[in-house]
């Protein structure tokens, strides 16, 4: 059975710290307004957060630890999982761990960082980036932006008219990223962190002018970059100016294959 642990009720304003030291076992320990020291110690604990500036003690292998935070909240060293209350427009954090990182019904930004981590961006509209690490997306409701960053990453849309996000990086380290949900009708792909790929005489090339379906009677001119939409595949690929072979970065799973992704939906 889990120990539940309360700090002192403290005002926001108050100067005077508490500090909660937890059991061996499995605590749930409740911060005050005011500042809180947390001491989990073995067990996989629970931690109710209600000032941005509480301290949290966590070492290796001490469980799998839980934090709900009132407000913005970056997950200290060994503690995984980050939940965000109430309905403000805060933001969530990870760590080098393999984090999940939940929002609430405000306008989050949650940032994976490194580790392979899950990303909720619930309700409102999220800003989501997974950093480093092969990561999970999931927009939620709300129009969001999803940002995968490098690895291999899965990127939920959801509900709302969403954005999904790529850049130079993606291509030169070519991870290939699994989008689902996407729907050509309201969602939109920013690449405009991928520009930097464009040199010369080509630097300002509209995406709309690179994109082409994979079509044997296509002739793709040597000199001339390309995005390249496989509509039987349901990958997007580029291929540089003076290239002969492309790199594919993302792939789409749609249940329904006759929207089909097109220049419409490339911004950047």
């Amino acid at each position: 059975m889990a120990n539940t642990l309360h700090s002192l009720s403290r005002s926001a304003a108050n100067n005077k710290s508490d500090v909660l030291k937890g059991t061996p076992h499995d605590d749930v320990l409740h911060g005050s307004l005011g500042h809180t020291t947390f001491y989990g110690g073995l067990g996989d604990d629970i931690y109710y957060s209600k000032n941005a500036g509480d301290t949290i003690v966590e070492y290796a292998n001490e469980g799998n630890d839980t934090v709900y935070a009132d407000t913005t909240f970056t997950l200290p060293t060994h503690v995984e999982n980050l939940t965000l209350e109430g309905n403000g427009n805060t933001f969530g954090f990870g760590n080098n761990s393999n984090n999940i990182l939940i929002g609430n019904s405000g306008n989050n930004r949650l940032s994976g960082e490194d580790g392979n981590d899950f990303l909720y961006g619930m309700g409102g509209n999220d800003t989501l980036s997974g950093g480093n690490g092969n990561d999970h997306l999931n927009g939620g409701d709300g129009d969001d932006y999803l940002a995968g960053g490098s690895g291999s990453d899965t990127i939920i849309t959801g509900e709302g008219k969403d954005t999904v996000a790529f850049t130079a990086s993606d291509i030169r380290e070519g991870s290939i990223d699994r989008v689902v949900e996407f729907d050509p009708n309201t969602d939109k792909l920013d690449l405009s962190g991928m520009r930097s790929l464009l040199t010369g005489s080509n630097a300002n090339l509209s995406w709309s002018k690179m994109f082409v379906d994979k079509d044997p009677e296509v002739i793709l001119q040597k000199d001339h970059p390309y995005l390249i939409f496989d509509t039987e595949q349901q990958t997007l690929a580029y291929r540089a100016a003076g290239s002969s072979s492309s790199t594919v970065f993302a792939k789409f799973d749609s249940d329904d294959p006759s929207k089909w992704l097109d220049a419409s939906n490339i911004i950047g």
